[in-house]
Parts: structure tokens; C-alpha cells; sequence
């Protein structure tokens, strides 16, 4: 068995998306996957599986799918993945809490990160699967669209350190 770290997009997010961690977590047991912790109330979820990663996130998006009547974007990511994103974080001089981190499928083109609408005083950088984001006046004060963010799902790296230690 080992650790993966599921985070679900849009979830408990401004109002849309509500899923209570107990329904996420018995969604997590029913598709056999054993103690699932939650991390917050916005999506993030650890399990134990024997499963690769791919396999379970079609898991949860059907589950997910079935519990909300639409699609739920997943990201699954196991100790490796997340310590590498945890370690290549380039804003390490600023607060942990203006420092986001984008969970993409494809990763924007540098240059479409630099054109990127509402784009102010953030600095934005391709990682590994992710897009790095400082927001050096706060996130909730952002103007920001992020290439990428309609179907990714940000946190911050405050909650990225919490998960990667709940996966060790």
C-alpha cells in the first residue's frame, strides 16, 4: 500500500462545488480505498491504495461524477510528485501564503504565463506539472486568470506542505 494525495477542483470554493469531507471520505472508502484523511474543506484527501495513480483518479472522477451529477476535475499525486513540486518552489523568500501553486494537466507556454490576463505585480513560473504564482499583495486581492486555471486547481503552499507531509 502506499500514499496518494487526491485534490479536487473547484470543491467548497466561493460558494460552488459543495462536498463535506465525510461524504468525501466515505466516497474514498466505497471506492476502496483505505484511511482517507482530509486536509481542510476545500478537496484535498489522502489515501492508501495498491492502485496507480491514473487509475485512481478515473476512480474518483466517476465517483465524484455519480455524487455531484457533473464532472469534478481530480489531480492524484503521489510522495515523489509532490515533494519534487514541494522542493522546485522558486518563492521560498515570501510568505508561504502568497505562494500558489496551479495543479495542471498541460502546462501553459512561457509565453502565455507572461501574457496572462489581469496580470499585475504576480510573477508566475512552469514547474514541474504545476504553475508556480507569487502573489506578493495576497491571492484574494488578485485580478489574475491563470492559463490553465479552468481546469486546474490551485493551493497554497502552505496546504501543499501539509500534504506532503501527510504523505510521508
Amino acid at each position: 500500500m502506499r500514499k496518494l494525495a487526491i485534490l479536487l477542483r473547484a470543491v467548497n470554493v466561493g460558494g460552488t462545488g459543495k462536498l463535506p469531507m465525510q461524504d468525501l471520505r466515505s466516497l474514498c472508502l466505497d471506492a476502496g480505498f483505505s484511511q482517507p484523511k482530509t486536509l481542510l474543506a476545500s478537496g484535498n484527501v489522502v489515501v492508501e491504495t495498491e492502485l496507480a495513480a491514473g487509475k485512481v483518479r478515473r476512480i474518483m472522477e466517476d465517483a465524484l461524477e455519480t455524487y455531484a451529477g457533473k464532472p469534478v476535475g481530480v489531480f492524484v499525486l503521489d510522495l515523489q510528485a509532490m515533494a519534487e513540486i514541494h522542493a522546485c518552489h522558486p518563492f521560498g523568500d515570501h510568505p508561504p501564503s502568497q505562494c500558489g501553486i496551479l495543479f495542471v494537466d498541460d502546462l501553459p507556454a512561457a509565453s502565455d504565463l507572461q501574457a496572462a490576463k489581469g496580470l499585475k505585480d504576480e510573477v508566475l513560473t512552469a514547474g514541474p506539472s504545476v504553475v508556480y504564482i507569487l502573489f506578493p499583495n495576497g491571492m484574494g486581492k488578485s485580478k489574475l486568470v491563470t492559463p490553465g486555471s479552468t481546469s486546474g486547481t490551485m493551493r497554497n503552499l502552505n496546504t501543499v506542505t501539509k500534504l506532503l507531509a501527510m504523505l510521508k
